[in-house]
C-alpha cells in the first residue's frame, strides 16, 4: 500500500473512542486500584488499535481506487 494513514486521524478517533466507551461503561474510576488502571490502560490501547485499523482500511480503500 502506497500512501501514509493519517495520524490526527487515528488520534481523534481513538480519543473519542475511549472517553465515550469508558465514561459509559469504563471501570469505577474511584477505587483506583493498580487492576483498574491496567483496565483503563489496555482499554486505551485497545481503541488506538481498532481507529488504527479503521483509518489504514479507509486509506486502502481510497488509494485502490
Amino acid at each position: 500500500m502506497q500512501g501514509r494513514v493519517n495520524g490526527n486521524a487515528v488520534l481523534g478517533i481513538s480519543l473519542s473512542l475511549f472517553v465515550v466507551t469508558f465514561f459509559t461503561a469504563g471501570p469505577d474510576v474511584e477505587d483506583l486500584s493498580v487492576r483498574t488502571v491496567g483496565i483503563i490502560a489496555v482499554w486505551a490501547v485497545a481503541c488506538s488499535l481498532v481507529a488504527l485499523a479503521l483509518v489504514w482500511a479507509y486509506t486502502a480503500s481510497r488509494n485502490t481506487k
